[in-house]
């Protein structure tokens, strides 16, 4: 029977470029080579191949071997790869372990810093980052929305996410408008899966919505995406804080309630 594994898939998975990816697929098919071998085989330039070799070897995926002929790479067995594993779950669970305590440390240190506190976040990577930073919300979260997150940093980490909002007994507060209706009850059905007991509609025609804002402890903060630019904006401070959710506060009281469960 013919193998279903995609090397391809896990040499990716494992960091490999696409040079590095053919240079190790060509070592596990064939026996020992030597660097003229490789780039021929590959048509990857002699000094390329031996650069590349270097970070596999470093990688602990390849090996050097010397015999008379002189040096040679191959790649390394499925017993060599039993350390490797060992050796990752043990770097893992150390760093885990690091950054465990770097957290207690940094929780329990007492730092002057400024009363308002300015962070910016830039593309993917930094969305994820301040939505993720949501989490650290004491009271629950308030905002607007225009539920189309999900598309932007993915399913997976959408899932993720609401787990963890779950597990953290956290509760928001989301005000929309009737436009992104339709878009918010999808989200919510195929991702949240609760009521919508906790979105409101404001009534007014010209109420606009335009990314995320969430409201949370001290901070006001805002994401923002279109075809263009993914950017996001922390902004630290008590008394803006106190401002927007009095003004959410006095929206919400006006909004019109969701009758319809997200079952339906």
């Amino acid at each position: 029977m013919a193998s279903t594994i995609d090397l391809d898939k896990i040499l990716k998975d494992l960091g490999l470029d696409q040079a590095e990816a053919s240079v190790y697929k060509e070592l596990v098919a064939k026996d020992d080579l030597n660097f003229t071998e490789l780039s021929k085989q590959t048509g990857i330039p002699r000094s390329t191949v031996y650069r590349i070799c270097e970070r596999l070897i470093d990688k602990k995926l390849i090996e050097m071997v010397i015999d008379h002929r002189g040096k040679k790479v191959r790649s390394v067995d499925h017993g060599t790869l039993d350390y490797l594993i060992q050796d990752k779950e043990k770097e893992f669970i150390t760093n885990k372990e690091a950054l465990e305590s770097l957290k207690v440390f940094l929780k329990s240190t007492v730092r002057n810093l400024p009363i308002t506190q300015l962070r910016y976040y830039k593309g993917l990577d930094g969305m994820k980052q301040l939505i993720w930073n949501t989490l650290r919300a004491e009271k629950g979260i308030v905002g607007y929305s225009v539920y189309g997150r999900r598309e932007v940093v993915g399913q997976g980490f959408i899932e993720k996410y609401v787990l963890e909002f779950k597990r953290r007994n956290l509760v928001d507060k989301v005000l929309i408008n009737q436009k992104i209706l339709p878009t918010a009850k999808k989200a919510l059905r195929e991702v949240h899966q609760q009521s919508t007991d906790h979105i409101r509609i404001v009534p007014d025609p010209k109420f606009y919505i335009s990314g995320d804002t969430y409201i949370y402890n001290n901070i006001y903060a805002v994401n923002f995406w279109d075809e263009n630019e993914i950017i996001g904006v922390e902004i630290e401070n008590p008394e803006i804080v106190k401002v927007q959710k009095s003004i959410f506060e006095n929206l919400w009281r006006k909004a019109g309630r969701l009758e319809v469960q997200m079952d339906t």
